[in-house]
């Protein structure tokens, strides 16, 4: 069985509170902002209680202003008239109850209860000489949305053969068959999008305005309130419906994916072995896309789309090993060749226009929109060797060498030579070593040069695209610029490491120092239009623009906390800190900036670089902003800073000094925590997840706390706004003409990233064989599990979970998976 787990932000579903908000937001513009109109009269203007003209606007000296109720597009879901829902001291009618209470909550009828059924079988049977398995699986999966899901069904087979003494050979063969009814991950569709943003005013289906009746359509069916009919103007993405369009839209993927492996062995003598390897992948997608004509992208026409792709790669080496023991001494020697290749090709096109509904194919649509193909295809080739050299199991040498060329480079420039050397010294194998206590001792370090050639194909070739024909004559345009000398990107990393074992291993573990420089690094930048740039930075280019420098220390310890004959309990620990450093970038872009970031020597590629947020002004509720770049008595004061000086601080967020604001988005640790127990026949495993230190700029809190009246609710924190003169708080005043200055990227919305996860549980019974000797079976396991189970964060719905990247979004959020199951073996 699948839940859905959504990260809950703290939003005001109470729409008791969102009115009177949005109210003293678009009352407080009108007296703070242009218009500059008496704080009673704009009370009047926002209830909506002066004279009207013939469009239904009220007048106010030479100006026509709408209401609350006009500005949020004409929803009211109170029981009580449009002019009557929020009262002109700010709060809302005591009179006022809802008319449809269960229709405003979206992600409640967005979601559903997932279920997850999963079936396998493996088989295996053997000889002296040969052995030969298969397995096969089947999976069903409904996910949280509506109409997601998916289903596959994948087989293996293994087999390995040893006909003589000298020679022996396998193969393995995979293969799996997907289907993905999609849930829409982006845009204006994503639910998670929808339900966290529109305001708790806005319902689901089409209501009467007056009486708040379902409007049913010609099937006697509620009609999704897509918020540009019967009179409303929904401000919030009107003319669009997330769950309407995800049900009403088609999203599906068949993926077919075959995997081939083979080898071969031949030992010539018991220490000179040659061995082949084939691989073989081929990966084929088949997407079909269709959206409705009724509201969405496909609006009011309907469109549909189809997409084939393949992806087919294989890799062939050969590897010559030699490996003997002379005395205390044991060497081994690898020589090795090895290529690679992977062409894709794709077949995308588009026709609108639909004729009949529920016929998804081409010829039910009128008109060709777009018909494409592609074809673009990569290869790799390498040299490469390896030496290890043991002495008496105490000393170990090692040495790599390789050189590879790849076709994403330009021809004079894509081999490059990569090696690395290591040692290591097992201390505790020493006759002078004598410490009862200690198990094993391992002294390691290592060092080398390795690539990176993780680019698109062939970037260093100008691209052009084909198909912009007039009447008479074929077109093609530049669509990107070439690179003609980028190359590898390489790293030097340096490890330092201690291994060890302690009290009969209860102990033991590992610590680590890692150093890893990286030159050449690949990035897109920005052409100047010297370089056929364009003003807007339409062109960029993939070069090699600079070094970074990665150092930190690594932990793991694993301890054997209880052993006894029937309980044992294990515990393992690891936990990881790094820093980062830029140290070059190219001089034709030495700063590389984007927000919150910015990019130049001597700094962090995770260090935040944006306005300080100085707090708000409690004698007007503006926010402030520390440092201003140009004093101007219109923008600009002066602050006591309570140290005997003064701070210059700005209201304008554009005239707001950017600095490093000594923060990062790096963690000071993080890593994880795996525990398991064993008593008698039971298992219970758990594992969490943490991370400690580090900050977020939590871009999902700040349009939470947008000022703006366009139909968006708030996060609950908007509650400690600034209200009236005197307030002392951190939350400036509502006031929907400010929206772009408040708002502003700035360390207001900087949050810590410190995380604690519980990411599984795992319990299960091993049923013991004298219950299972009925059924012929050997041995049979009951299990249940539970997967992401909790997530402690700073701020309620924040996820910061799995990356550095320093910024939150609206994107799907993992999901809660709870499985029960049992396995027998026979």
């Amino acid at each position: 069985m699948s839940i859905s787990l959504l990260f809950c932000v703290n939003l005001f579903q109470d729409e008791t509170e969102y009115y009177p908000l949005a109210w003293e937001s678009y009352r407080n513009g009108l007296v703070y902002g242009p218009s500059n109109i008496p704080i009673a009269t704009a009370s009047q203007i926002a209830t909506g209680t002066l004279p009207r003209n013939a469009g239904g606007n009220q007048i106010y000296l030479s100006g026509q202003y709408q209401d609350i109720y006009q500005l949020l597009g004409g929803y009211n879901p109170y029981t009580v008239g449009n002019r009557d829902i929020v009262r002109t001291d700010g709060t809302l009618n005591p009179a006022a109850s809802l008319l449809y209470a269960d229709d405003l909550n979206w992600l409640d009828q967005a979601s559903r209860t997932g279920t997850r059924n999963e079936y396998g079988v493996l088989f295996g049977s053997g000889t002296e000489k040969s052995d030969f398995s298969a397995s096969f699986n089947y999976l069903k999966e409904g996910g949280w949305g509506l109409r997601s899901g998916l289903s596959r069904f994948s087989g293996r087979v293994n087999g390995n053969v040893t006909p003589t003494s000298w020679f022996k050979a396998g193969f393995n063969l995979a293969a799996n068959r997907t289907k993905f009814n999609n849930s829409a991950t982006g845009g204006i569709v994503n639910p998670f999008y929808f339900a966290r943003y529109a305001a708790p005013i806005y319902p689901v289906y089409l209501h009467q305005q007056g009486t708040g009746q379902v409007v049913l359509d010609a099937l006697g069916k509620p009609r999704f309130d897509y918020g540009n009919e019967n009179g409303y103007t929904r401000p919030f993405n009107s003319g669009r419906h997330s769950i309407a369009e995800h049900l009403l839209n088609r999203d599906n993927d068949l993926r077919d994916a075959l995997s081939a492996r083979t080898y071969g062995e031949v030992m010539f003598t018991p220490w000179l072995k040659f061995t082949t390897n084939i691989s073989f992948d081929v990966t084929n997608n088949e997407s079909e896309s269709y959206e409705n004509p009724l509201v969405g992208d496909g609006y009011p026409s309907g469109r549909y789309s189809r997409g084939q792709s393949r992806s087919t790669s294989h890799t062939f080496n050969q590897l010559l090993n030699f490996n003997k023991k002379f005395g205390s001494h044991t060497l081994d020697v690898l020589l090795g060749h090895e290529n690679y290749n992977n062409i894709q090709t794709g077949l995308t096109g588009m026709r609108i226009g639909q004729s009949f509904d529920d016929i998804y194919v081409y010829s039910n649509f009128i008109t060709i929109n777009s018909l494409n193909s592609s074809v673009t295809e990569n290869r790799s080739e390498g040299y490469f060797s390896r030496v290890n050299y043991d002495f008496a199991n105490k000393y170990l040498l090692s040495a790599s060498i390789r050189r590879d060329g790849n076709s994403k480079f330009p021809r004079d420039i894509r081999w490059a030579n990569f090696w690395s050397i290591g040692a290591a010294w097992k201390i505790d194998e020493e006759k002078f070593f004598n410490v009862s206590w200690i198990d094993m001792l391992k002294l390691r370090a290592s060092y080398g040069v390795t690539g990176n050639s993780e680019t698109a194909n062939y970037p260093y070739q100008a691209g052009y695209s084909i198909g912009f024909d007039d009447d008479t004559r074929p077109g093609v345009i530049l669509s990107s610029l070439g690179s003609p000398a980028l190359t590898w990107e390489t790293q030097k990393p340096f490890d330092l490491g201690l291994d060890f074992a302690f009290f009969k291993n209860r102990l033991s573990g590992t610590i680590g120092y890692f150093i890893r420089n990286s030159s050449g690094l690949i990035f897109n930048v920005p052409q100047p239009l010297q370089n056929g740039g364009t003003s807007g930075g339409g062109y960029t280019i993939a070069q090699n623009i600079g070094s970074m420098t990665n150092k930190g220390i690594e932990i793991q310890l694993t301890a054997s906390v209880v052993r006894k004959k029937d309980f044992n309990w294990n515990v393992t620990f690891n936990g990881t800190s790094y820093k980062n450093k830029l140290t070059k970038m190219p001089e034709i872009t030495p700063v590389l900036t984007s927000v919150p970031f910015r990019r130049e020597v001597g700094k962090s590629i995770y260090d935040f670089y944006t306005r300080t947020y100085y707090g708000v002004d409690p004698a007007d509720g503006q926010a402030l902003y520390l440092g201003a770049i140009t004093y101007n008595p219109a923008n600009s004061r002066l602050k006591d800073n309570g140290k005997g000086g003064f701070d210059t601080v700005t209201i304008d967020h554009n005239n707001a000094r950017q600095t490093y604001i000594g923060k990062s988005s790096l963690p000071d640790w993080f890593g994880s925590l795996v525990n398991t127990i064993s008593y008698k026949n039971f298992e219970l495993g758990f594992v969490f997840t943490y991370q400690i230190g580090g900050s977020v700029y939590d871009g999902v809190y700040g349009s939470l706390m947008s000022t703006a009246t366009a139909g968006q609710t708030y996060h609950t924190d908007i509650m400690k706004r600034w209200q009236k003169p005197g307030d002392i708080t951190n939350v400036p005043r509502l006031d929907n003409t400010r929206t772009a200055q408040y708002g502003a990227v700035s360390t207001r919305f900087l949050t810590s990233a410190t995380y604690f996860s519980l990411n599984n549980i795992n319990v299960a019974y091993q049923i013991p064989a004298g219950v299972l000797s009925k059924i012929g079976a050997t041995g049979a396991r009951l299990f249940i599990s539970a997967e992401n189970v909790r997530f402690f964060t700073k701020r309620k719905g924040m996820n910061v979970n799995g990356n550095f990247s320093g910024q939150t979004g609206d994107t799907y959020d993992a999901a809660r998976v709870i499985n029960a199951g049992l396995s027998f073996n026979f």
